[in-house]
C-alpha cells in the first residue's frame, strides 16, 4: 500500500481526525459506564 501513500499534509490531517475519532470513543466509553454504574 506504499503506492497509496498521501503526502505529509494529508498524514497530518488524518492523524488529528484519528486522535479525535480515538477520544470521542473513549469518551462515550467513560459516560456508558458511568451510567451503567447508576443503574
Amino acid at each position: 500500500m506504499l503506492y497509496l501513500l498521501p503526502d505529509l499534509r494529508e498524514l497530518v490531517l488524518f492523524d488529528q481526525y484519528l486522535c479525535q475519532f480515538t477520544r470521542v470513543s473513549s469518551c462515550i466509553n467513560v459516560l456508558s459506564s458511568r451510567v451503567g454504574q447508576k443503574q
